[in-house]
């Protein structure tokens, strides 16, 4: 595979002109979608690996001009709100019922126990404003709400998910990881697709012409949901399969922690960490396939099990980000793992009432490491403050 996927001819062109490829760049090359001086893949490269204001310091042009950009981020979010339809994701479509359903990315069972009696959980939300500092901290949102995406009708996610939903993590199995992960990879596909859709609605402007000024945002906005949807897809064509051959074992390697104590933390994610925690780069979005890892946290009794997963193919080139995982003492992996959720994953909950049980100085420092990292790397993690496993 090149460095980045083949594009169909009647594809939308990735250059974001609103256009079908074969209509736009399609003789400029898969990889050569440069709407401006700069070097177009070397910008999508240091999007993923630069602060943003080292980006901001580099490609100031891409920011410009401010009110056109805000108009279009205006006009995004007013599409964010809308419904996009997407049909049941399971392989075999005859055996559906209505739907899709709203689905928990994390049992239902699990969200009403870390809820208590209030039915709430803590999570993080809030607004990413193009301009300004995100504006994310803890919520407190109700369970019906927390976790939930829509990609599989009732009947396939009663059938696929019964298992995981119902058997506590002491008795898992393989076939038990493999629905950690199948399950992480639907909520990372509709993530993308939503995006994708978005993005796609949004940059179909009429006369199939871009706003001036902003052509090259445009396209590497575009091209980078076109990139991420093109990913997922492999994904979970890939996690299809294994679903119908139930060969669990045999495209993935798992492992699992117990951490000897409960701890009223939940986390159901897939993620392509760019650097591991030596800051060497372990995923670059433009060589290819992404390395992705999954990671599920389930707080049962009196212990937690901290389930982690990589393809088989990947391992190698993710051995730095997985190894101390393996390795590391309980309070090691603590932090580590603490890391690892407010660096690089979004899908996780607590017990509000934990998240209360922090310090105030503790609440402050956890909810800025969290969205600090969105917009810089460089940011480092502190054990004494940042640590979710103890409210020390």
């Amino acid at each position: 595979m090149g460095v980045f996927m083949k594009i169909g001819r009647n594809d939308p062109c990735p250059c974001g002109s609103g256009k079908k490829y074969k209509k736009c760049c399609i003789n400029m090359g898969a990889q050569t979608f440069d709407n401006s001086s700069s070097d177009f893949n070397q910008r999508l490269k240091d999007m993923c690996l630069l602060s943003m204001e080292d980006v901001k310091q580099k490609y100031g042009d891409i920011f410009k001009p401010e009110g056109e950009m805000k108009k279009i981020f205006g006009e995004i979010n007013k599409i964010t709100y809308q419904k996009i339809n997407i049909p049941c994701l399971h392989p075999n479509r005859d055996e559906c019922s209505p739907g899709p359903i709203k689905a928990h990315s994390l049992p239902k069972s699990l969200l009403s126990k870390l809820s208590g009696s209030t039915n709430h959980v803590a999570m993080f939300g809030g607004s990413m404003p193009l301009f300004d500092p995100p504006e994310i901290t803890i919520k407190r949102v109700g369970i019906k709400k927390a976790t939930i995406f829509t990609g599989l009708c009732a009947f396939h996610d009663n059938k696929i998910f019964k298992l995981i939903d119902t058997v506590p993590p002491e008795k898992f199995d393989d076939e038990y990881q493999f629905l950690l992960c199948y399950r992480a990879i639907l909520k990372e596909y509709c993530a993308k697709l939503y995006q994708y859709e978005v993005a796609e609605k949004q940059f179909n402007l009429e006369n199939n012409e871009s706003p001036k000024g902003v052509d090259s945002f445009i396209g590497q906005y575009t091209y980078s949901c076109y990139l991420g949807l093109h990913y997922s897809t492999v994904m979970r064509k890939i996690f299809d399969k294994i679903l119908n051959t139930k060969k669990f074992y045999e495209e993935l390697e798992y492992g699992v922690r117990e951490i000897n104590k409960f701890v009223p933390i939940a986390v159901s994610s897939v993620f392509t960490p760019i650097r591991d925690r030596n800051n060497v780069v372990i995923n670059d979005l433009l060589s290819g396939m992404p390395n992705y890892v999954f990671l599920t946290v389930i707080p049962s009794d009196k212990k937690t099990y901290v389930f982690y997963a990589t393809l088989k193919r990947q391992t190698e080139k993710l051995q730095s980000y997985i190894q101390p995982f393996k390795m590391l003492s309980e309070e090691s992996l603590t932090n580590y793992l603490s890391e690892a959720i407010l660096r690089d994953i979004e899908n996780f909950v607590m017990s509000y009432s934990y998240w209360e049980s922090f310090s105030d100085l503790k609440q402050k420092e956890i909810q800025k490491f969290f969205h600090e990292t969105i917009i810089d790397k460089k940011v480092l993690y502190n054990s004494s403050v940042h640590n979710l496993f103890t409210n020390n």
